[in-house]
């Protein structure tokens, strides 16, 4: 029990407090309400970008498709009628992916405009992709970023033109692996560019983050401060992101020296490309930030200067709401550090006046240690049974279409080992050594993550102050209840509302699979505020151990209750058809996972699994698979233009017609010292051809020409080139009404996996 004076009234008023300090935090990380129709003319309108959502999102554009014809044709139509100068920049664009030997391919066609500036020295470039998934409509991903840069467009032509140029990229094939960014390299524009605002979606709501810088950061974050009216995002993001494997159009530009910004709205996971990424999903809200930043930016950028190559970096973060905090990278390091002496100097001092033993001191910090990792496995094994005994693990995203119960269900079961671990040691551990038990590991961590990820600093030195301030203020001032409870309060409130601020954003990018990591650190924040919670408690941690668990049932039960497929909520089932022309064999595929009964018609109920890397190499796991019947489908056919020798090199032109409907065309060339490699016009690199004498080539091509492709190996030796070509549609054959999917079915989401693919492949002896 606290030792500390204590009394009802204020203990509830703490709770209300504390409890509010969260509600708050959880109620300010949103959007700005969305503008109406009737907003001025110079100012974004989501209301108004609306509007080309409802033609722009109607149904899939993947690469090539007829679809993204159309809408092409419609951006250059509304393009024209504003009056802006834009064309279409077609090029061939070869992109390495993955391992060396990799390579992917499409002819891209970019929409370019150009808002030329009254000097003109440089250009400012906003870009986003007007391609989608084939999966879904793309109405967030990415058609909030389309219709914003048609809005803002809109917004800019009513005031005179900026300083400096403007460039308005929409980017083709981005989904297929950033090849559009990549093709516009090749624009004479491209010279003038020094500054990029990129805009993604990964969800269908929340506030528009800016959660990826490049170049000069420290630069760039004052100006998002200074510009933005609605400014959010974090350096935690910056620093994690580029370990995340994930890349956008500002990937490409970011390499090639540009200094860029790049912004995203995050939760609505489970909707990311799926048929859910419709324009009803999509929140008012979130297209009005995404707007906001990207007018208010592109306004303040294009009216300066060009930015400085070099900037100090910044930390920055938002602790409540949309108010935004920064400071100079460089006081990171030292501010983690005097907080570890401060803290280290306190255990010494407590030891000495006899408040603290070395034995309980060690117990506390196991105990804060044992019971984080303790928190982060209940809470992993506690969704994987829930995933497993509902059916949710179908969903690639590892989230649910209403997360919200589970995110209660799961934070309350980081209490059970946080309240179990205090009622073991209430006769071995007094409060002062749980206090220094939970900030000595957190100031220790604090030191390690500044210098290994500075930007994630902030997380730890604030609330580690403030952790520090409490029991200095309750020794000087504790002597009563109601002062007890102001000193918990101002301790406490900030913290929380810093905390839920960054962990908030952080579990939604996350998602529940990965629930364990951001409640980890929940917990060891519980840690942080021990004085608080001995206090409210008053030693009745089996209670609270009992009722945490209770609560944590009652809500994942709540929540599995209700996460059941239904029409507005469809679950994704996975179906594939692979017809094997060496093998004169079929097979229908599909993700275990997502096995159900509609593709059970295909594959039974209790199919075999094994690796088909010769139809899906990318996916390098067990897939489900049944004999098909073999349907009479095209392939692609080669014709050898010429074969030529000389001495013992031999030059191999081949043209490689694929049938209609083919998305990729993919090439996979076995181990051969090659010398070159040309796709169509453009020679493959040499890192490739050096990777492919070794691994061999994997070349895959989106929406080949429908005159066929060139393709020239030269080679060096006499073995034959046995070249296995595939095509892939994205579709499944001969499906019968009675045989599609029910409404409360989807396809599996684009780039976790595979669904509704047709893959044919045959190997030829060249």
């Amino acid at each position: 029990m606290s030792s500390l004076p204590s009394g009802l009234a204020p203990r509830a008023g703490l709770s209300l407090l504390l409890v509010g300090a969260v509600a708050v935090a959880l109620a300010t990380h949103r959007p700005p309400e969305a503008l109406g129709q009737d907003a001025p003319p110079d100012v974004f309108s989501a209301a108004r970008a609306r509007q080309h959502l409802t033609w722009l999102a109607q149904s899939p554009r993947p690469v090539g498709s007829t679809r993204l014809i159309e809408v092409r044709r419609e951006l250059l139509s509304l393009l024209a009628a504003m009056r802006v100068p834009a064309e279409v920049q077609t090029a061939e664009v070869l992109r390495l992916q993955g391992s060396a030997g990799t390579v992917l391919a499409a002819t891209v066609h970019n929409i370019v405009a150009h808002l030329p500036g009254t000097e003109g020295r440089h250009a400012v470039l906003v870009s986003g992709h007007y391609d989608s998934v084939p999966s879904g409509p793309g109405a967030a991903d990415d058609g909030s970023a389309v219709a914003s840069m048609l809005e803002a467009l809109r917004a800019l032509r009513t005031g005179p033109p900026l300083k400096q140029d403007v460039i308005f990229l929409f980017t083709d094939a981005e989904e297929a692996g950033l090849l559009g960014a990549e093709g516009f390299r090749q624009h004479p524009l491209f010279s003038k560019v020094v500054l990029a605002l990129n805009f993604e979606a990964r969800g269908t709501r929340g506030p528009s983050l800016l959660f990826e810088t490049t170049g000069p950061q420290g630069w760039l974050i004052q100006r998002f401060q200074e510009t933005a009216p609605h400014p959010m995002g974090n350096s935690l993001a910056g620093e994690v992101y580029p370990y995340l494997g994930a890349d956008t159009d500002l990937s490409i530009f970011g390499r090639a020296g540009v200094a860029g910004m790049n912004f995203a709205f995050i939760e609505g996971l489970i909707h990311y490309h799926t048929w859910l990424d419709s324009p009803e999903q999509l929140a008012d809200g979130s297209l009005q930030h995404h707007g906001e930043n990207l007018l208010t930016l592109t306004r303040a950028l294009a009216a300066g200067d060009a930015p400085p190559r070099e900037s100090p970096g910044r930390v920055y973060f938002n602790p409540v709401g949309a108010w935004l905090v920064s400071y100079p990278r460089a006081w990171a390091l030292p501010l983690s550090v005097l907080l570890l002496v401060l803290e280290v100097l306190g255990t010494v001092g407590g030891a000495r006046a006899g408040r603290l033993r070395l034995r309980g001191l060690a117990l506390a910090v196991a105990g804060t240690v044992s019971g984080a990792l303790a928190a982060a496995v209940l809470v992993t094994l506690a969704w994987n049974v829930t995933q497993n005994a509902t059916g949710l693990d179908a969903f690639a995203q590892g989230d649910s279409h209403s997360p919200a119960p589970f995110q209660a269900g799961l934070l309350a079961l980081v209490f059970v080992p946080f309240a179990l671990l205090r009622r073991w040691g209430r006769n071995r551990i007094q409060d002062e050594e749980w206090g220094h038990g939970a900030r000595l590991p957190w100031a220790v961590l604090a030191v390690v993550l500044t210098v290994l990820c500075p930007g994630a600093s902030y997380l730890f030195a604030w609330p580690l102050l403030l952790a520090l301030l409490i029991p200095y203020a309750l020794r000087r001032g504790g002597d009563t209840p109601w002062k007890v409870g102001l000193v918990l309060t101002l301790g406490g409130v900030p913290l929380l509302l810093l905390i839920t601020s960054t962990l908030y954003p952080l579990s939604s990018a996350l998602g529940l699979s990965l629930a364990g990591v951001s409640l980890l650190l929940a917990s060891l924040v519980l840690g942080l505020l021990h004085p608080a919670l001995a206090w409210l408690v008053q030693g009745r941690w089996n209670t609270v151990a009992v009722g945490a668990s209770a609560v944590g049932a009652v809500f994942l039960l709540s929540g599995a209750v209700a996460a059941g497929p239904r029409a507005d909520r469809p679950w994704p089932e996975s179906l594939a058809y692979w017809l094997d022309r060496d093998g004169k064999r079929a097979f229908w595929l599909a993700h275990e996972d997502t096995h159900g009964a509609w593709a059970a018609q295909f594959l039974g109920e209790a199919p075999p699994a094994k690796r088909f890397d010769e139809a899906m190499p990318w996916l390098e796991t067990d897939v489900l698979y049944h004999e098909a019947s073999l349907l009479p489908l095209p392939s692609a056919r080669t014709r050898r233009v010429a074969d030529d020798r000389e001495g013992d090199v031999r030059t191999l032109t081949l043209q490689v017609d694929s049938p209609p409907g083919t998305a990729v065309l993919r090439f996979n060339l076995p181990p051969l010292e090659f010398l070159e490699v040309r796709v169509g016009q453009t020679p493959l690199p040499e890192a490739v051809l050096t990777a492919g004498r070794a691994e061999g080539v994997r070349i895959d091509y989106w929406q080949p020409p429908r005159e066929g492709l060139p393709l020239t190996l030269k080679v060096r030796g006499e073995a034959p080139v046995r070249m296995r070509s595939s095509t892939i549609s994205l579709n499944i054959p001969t499906l019968t009404e009675s045989q599609r999917r029910p409404p409360s079915l989807m396809a599996a989401p684009f780039g976790f996996g595979f669904s509704d693919v047709t893959v044919i492949t045959q190997t030829e002896a060249l």
